[in-house]
C-alpha cells in the first residue's frame, strides 16, 4: 500500500509541477526617477518596497508581457531586466525591450 501510495504522489507532482507558479526574488530596492512605483517608499535617491510591493524595473518604451506601467517603472510578479543585446540569458524570454525569467 505504501508504494502505490508514494507512486501516486510521485505522479500528481510529476504531471502538476509545471503548473506551480514561479516565484520571482523578493522585490528590491530601485533608483528613484521621480515619484517611486505602487508599494514603494521614498528613502534618499531609492524607491524601497513595502510589503505589498512587486517587483519593479526601470520603464524602457512598453512593459514587458505581464507587466503594468507605474510612473517611470514596470511592476510585476516576476523577475525581468533591460536587455542588453539581442538575446536574453538561458532560461529568460525577449519581451521587448526586455528579458523575463521563465
Amino acid at each position: 500500500m505504501k508504494i502505490v501510495a508514494s507512486k501516486f504522489i510521485a505522479i500528481i507532482c510529476v504531471t502538476f509541477m509545471p503548473f506551480i507558479g514561479y516565484t520571482a526574488e523578493p522585490p528590491r530596492p530601485v533608483k528613484n526617477l521621480g515619484s517611486c512605483p505602487f508599494g514603494y517608499h521614498v528613502s534618499g535617491n531609492w524607491c524601497v518596497p513595502g510589503s505589498s510591493a512587486r517587483n519593479a524595473i526601470e520603464r524602457d518604451g512598453s512593459c514587458p508581457f505581464g507587466f503594468t506601467s507605474s510612473g517611470n517603472y514596470c511592476i510585476g510578479d516576476k523577475d525581468a531586466l533591460r536587455r542588453g543585446g539581442s538575446n536574453c540569458p538561458v532560461g529568460w524570454v525577449v519581451s521587448g525591450n526586455y528579458c523575463v525569467k521563465r
